[in-house]
């Protein structure tokens, strides 16, 4: 389904996976103006990282860090893992590196929101627990990029009944056949 949305997207001309460099078209002609104005993939994995960085600072905002349970650490991993899922799908062939720069950039948004948010006297676990959120989101954002990349990539699993194959004249044949179909020899 997201894979249907993103091609559609892409027809239209509003996303590009354009792999040449910005400027380089690749037949010696001048950069197309239509295509510099194009999102490109990179710029989708910073605006997600932004947008999930404000996103999960509001949230923390919100809910202030001494009444942190179960359910705020399953969100905390959760924009992360979503935002880098969704990086994914811009371009698969540099999936875990989108992950990574929405993971970053999302964990710099974060930390950049609640340090001008917090007063100058900042207790030092909460000054560690910023620091340590960049790397971890990074972390995250390219886990849940490696994993959507892999659920919108595999294709459904098929029962493939097991295949009987003639020694002499290599014709598949039917499971149950007990003789080939083509030559007529015992199957094994």
């Amino acid at each position: 389904m997201f894979s249907r949305i993103w091609t559609n997207l892409c027809q239209a001309g509003i996303l590009t996976t354009n792999k040449n460099p910005a400027g380089k078209t690749g037949d010696g002609g001048p950069p197309s103006t239509l295509s510099s104005r194009r999102l490109r993939n990179s710029d989708l994995s910073i605006l997600l990282g932004v947008l999930a960085g404000v996103l999960f600072s509001v949230f923390a905002t919100s809910n202030p860090l001494a009444s942190f349970a179960l359910t705020d650490l399953v969100i905390y991993a959760g924009i992360p893992i979503l935002t880098g899922g969704l990086a994914s799908l811009a371009d698969p062939d540099n999936q875990i590196r989108n992950g990574i720069v929405v993971g970053f950039v999302s964990g710099l948004g974060y930390v950049t929101m609640d340090i001008l948010r917090l007063t100058s006297g900042v207790p030092q676990n909460v000054s560690l627990f910023l620091v340590l959120t960049v790397p971890i989101w990074g972390l995250l954002g390219a886990m849940g990029s490696a994993a959507v990349y892999r659920i919108v990539s595999t294709p459904a699993s098929l029962t493939v009944d097991e295949v009987r194959v003639c020694a002499s004249c290599k014709t598949h044949n039917p499971p149950d056949a007990s003789f080939c179909k083509n030559c007529g020899t015992k199957l094994a």
